[in-house]
């Protein structure tokens, strides 16, 4: 009979154990899934988010070369006033969507790449639309240089994106390293009670916090 107790005992220990270590792999398990899958909507919140910036800086970029070669060539003043119109257009919708811009770059990203962008990108298309403006109103010629500031701009746009992309293929995205695991109430892991409870299915309920 005693020897019976102890290998009751002994078998008790050792479901006990062999739990615990279930438990905790799957355990690991359910926050290596809870992880990834924010993980995965911020990656394609971030390809949206890239997407959208690639088409709003083709456009802008390639009606803005459009214009600047129309007025340099003296072109038709119907035929500037259309080119001036399509740019127009890429300008209300960058505008309309930079807003949208500038809240992922700082969410997904960081504040370092939302002031690159600001700077490196933004700020120049203002600059090279504000001169573009000026002259049009004052029936002037684009500076020398524009077609390469034009360029420049575009290799800073497309290192740029570039940049991000490499990001989101890396799954590298700057605020995944604060991603919290999933959370029990009263224990980051399950407790030894809560282990028992269900190892003898007694009735248990986890609850996130």
């Amino acid at each position: 009979m005693t020897t019976g107790i102890f290998l009751t005992i002994i078998a008790i220990i050792i479901s006990g154990f062999a739990t615990i270590l279930a438990s905790n792999i799957q355990q690991r398990y359910w926050d290596i899934q809870y992880r990834r899958s924010i993980e995965d909507a911020q990656l394609q919140r971030a390809q949206i988010l890239c997407d959208k910036l690639i088409e709003l800086c083709d456009k802008r970029l390639y009606r803005l070369r459009l214009l600047t070669i129309s007025i340099r060539e003296r072109d038709s003043k119907n035929n500037i006033q259309e080119k001036r119109d399509l740019y127009k257009e890429s300008v209300k919708l960058w505008n309309e969507n930079f807003g949208f811009v500038r809240s992922n770059l700082l969410t997904l990203y960081n504040k370092r790449n939302l002031d690159h962008f600001e700077k490196n990108i933004h700020d120049k298309f203002y600059r090279i639309g504000n001169h573009i403006e000026y002259c049009l109103k004052n029936r002037k010629i684009p500076y020398n240089n524009i077609d390469e500031d034009i360029n420049i701009l575009s290799a800073e746009y497309y290192d740029f994106c570039s940049k991000l992309q490499e990001r989101i293929r890396d799954r590298t995205l700057p605020h995944f390293d604060e991603i919290d695991e999933i959370n029990f109430k009263n224990s980051d892991r399950l407790t030894l009670i809560y282990l028992i409870r269900r190892l003898y299915g007694i009735s248990t309920k986890m609850s996130r916090v």
